[in-house]
């Protein structure tokens, strides 16, 4: 039972760090976004 609840926690914790990764990489999209946004006269 305990080594279920011990995988169960890994797998959350490898999703969860994917998860905050893609977040960053999608944060990262955004700021260049703006910034080409900002540079472009329309």
């Amino acid at each position: 039972m305990f080594q279920y609840l011990l995988a169960f926690a890994g797998i959350i914790g490898i999703f969860a760090r994917k998860v905050t990764w893609l977040a960053r990489i999608n944060d990262g999209f955004a700021k260049k976004d703006n910034k080409f946004a900002e540079k472009s006269p329309c």
